[in-house]
């Protein structure tokens, strides 16, 4: 037994005030293992949370992407993955703005540039370079992400090929 738990020689106040030490060291154990608990239930919630949303986004057939201001890729999406015959290795680094045509990076990036706190959506078509080198129509819809200041961190993207769509009103 340690020396503070040892009995004080004396009264029985003084194993009184002993006991009443030793019943709220108790209890608060018994809160730090009930917020271990619930720091654990946490825990667990969020990763489910988290495999959910995990999932919502890699079964989508949209193609999905966050990216940095300067363009540079952040993250894709499985579809984003097949529709560009590309693995994520091959695309997150890198700047997006290679697979469009030069004529519209310059509306691409003056789209990414309109795009902030006042108007934090923005709608862009454009077309895209494929890997076999056939020209195709997208478009999409860009949502600007803050930091903690307040800045323009990234931005997450959700795009849909409309390429029929296009060819349709290119022959009306």
């Amino acid at each position: 037994m340690s020396p503070e738990m040892a009995p004080p020689r004396g009264t029985v106040i003084d194993l009184a005030l002993l006991l009443e030490r030793h019943l709220q060291d108790n209890e608060a154990v018994r809160r730090t293992d009930d917020q271990v608990m619930d720091l654990h239930l946490l825990k667990k919630e969020l990763k489910e949370s988290e495999e959910r949303y995990r999932m919502v986004v890699e079964n989508q057939t949209e193609l999905i992407c966050h990216s940095k201001p300067d363009g540079t890729i952040t993250f894709v999406n499985e579809a984003y993955c097949k529709y560009f015959n590309k693995t994520r290795h091959d695309l997150i680094g890198k700047s997006f703005m290679p697979l469009l045509p030069e004529e519209d990076r310059r509306r691409a990036d003056a789209h990414l540039k309109s795009i902030d706190r006042d108007n934090p959506i923005g709608v862009i078509e454009h077309r895209v370079i494929m890997p076999n080198g056939d020209i195709r129509w997208q478009q999409w819809t860009d949502r600007v992400i803050f930091d903690d200041a307040g800045e323009i961190d990234e931005f997450q993207s959700v795009g849909r090929d409309i390429t029929e769509s296009k060819n349709l009103e290119q022959k009306h």
